[in-house]
């Protein structure tokens, strides 16, 4: 396994992952209807400006698993 920086390019994955990870990890404990309606588009644009380098030191940094 090899890990590295999350780049603005890793936005769309990362927003995907999140998005899925919400819909399974709060199923039962909120509205399910707003578990469905998320869409990781629109988590990929907060994401991607999140992941921007002069961003980076004010974030966590994040890391993505590349192989």
């Amino acid at each position: 396994m090899r890990l590295r920086f999350a780049t603005p390019e890793d936005a769309d994955a990362i927003a995907a992952y999140h998005t899925r990870a919400w819909q399974v990890g709060y199923r039962g404990l909120i509205d399910q209807d707003g578990l469905d309606a998320l869409d990781p588009a629109d988590r990929a644009e907060s994401t991607r400006n999140w992941l921007q380098p002069e961003n980076v030191e004010k974030n966590h940094l994040t890391f993505v698993v590349a192989e």
